[in-house]
């Protein structure tokens, strides 16, 4: 199922950044790892500043690892990090602390303490620091500047208590979540994005068997006005942000099992 989902999203993803007329092939294929691994999410940074995009996979039952790029395109010779994380996911990349460097967040998904891992510029992670509660069950997580202090918050959907946003008080430390939507819906998915063009950064969250949200941002992060999307069917487990009208507004893309695939273009 994982693996019917991340095709799906790598199709969308490719639908939204080529050129119509594009004919290049993908016929290349680089293999990052000897054994197969309960990989269930994938993410790309620069985590060394040298101005190559590396890899991290986050992995449910072994350890999420990251896969350094060579400058080649190779990963494999350039050196594996493994990041001690319990279960995972989904990994956020993001400069949580404001050093310049990309850290990653890293949701518990089987009831255990969420992480973040702080990059020491060089792409070692020994610096952790826990945050939200000691038994959280999260699927998805996105981060995006929520209150305009130029720090990265975080958006995490706990299948227990619903989503929560937790505000970034500098230093990457995180204050208590505060819930915004419903904790009886599973949250799949999450992006964060400006749907509106106030400047304010909203999110978007798609949900198992429910019709998706919108939450508006009213622009310092805390509230926000929900608007519901689709028509519920099926378990969304990927969602995209593009403008696919060219009308200056973002649409969504969103990635679904046991239903079609849609987008949904933005009529704002």
């Amino acid at each position: 199922m994982l693996e019917k989902i991340s095709c799906i999203l790598l199709v969308l993803t490719l639908c939204l950044v080529a050129a119509p007329t594009d004919t290049r092939q993908f016929s290349k294929v680089i293999l990052l790892e000897e054994t197969s691994e309960t990989s269930a999410n994938a993410s790309v940074g620069d985590l060394i500043g040298d101005g190559y995009p590396d890899l991290i996979a986050a992995n449910r039952k072994s350890p999420s690892y990251v896969c350094m790029n060579d400058g080649t395109g190779g990963f494999k010779d350039a050196g594996i990090v493994m990041i001690p994380s319990e279960s995972a996911t989904t990994i956020v990349p993001a400069d949580f602390n404001g050093d310049g460097f990309i850290d990653l967040a890293i949701p518990h998904r089987d009831g255990g303490q969420s992480l973040l891992f702080f990059n020491d510029g060089k792409g070692g992670f020994a610096e952790k620091k826990p945050f939200g509660p000691e038994n959280t069950s999260a699927r998805a997580a996105a981060a995006g500047d929520l209150n305009s202090d130029r720090r990265i918050d975080l958006v995490v959907g706990d299948d227990k208590r619903g989503s929560l946003v937790y505000l970034n008080k500098g230093q990457g430390e995180f204050g208590d979540g505060f819930q915004i939507s419903d904790p009886s819906l599973a949250v799949g998915a999450i992006a964060i994005g400006d749907m509106n063009r106030d400047g304010a950064s909203d999110i978007v969250m798609g949900y198992a068997t429910a019709p998706g949200s919108v939450f508006f941002n009213k622009g310092q992060g805390v509230d926000f006005q929900q608007v519901r999307f689709g028509d519920g069917k099926g378990v969304v487990y990927g969602i995209s942000l593009g403008d696919l009208n060219k009308d200056g507004f973002l649409d969504i893309v969103v990635g679904i099992s046991d239903a079609p695939n849609k987008a949904y273009l933005n009529g704002l």
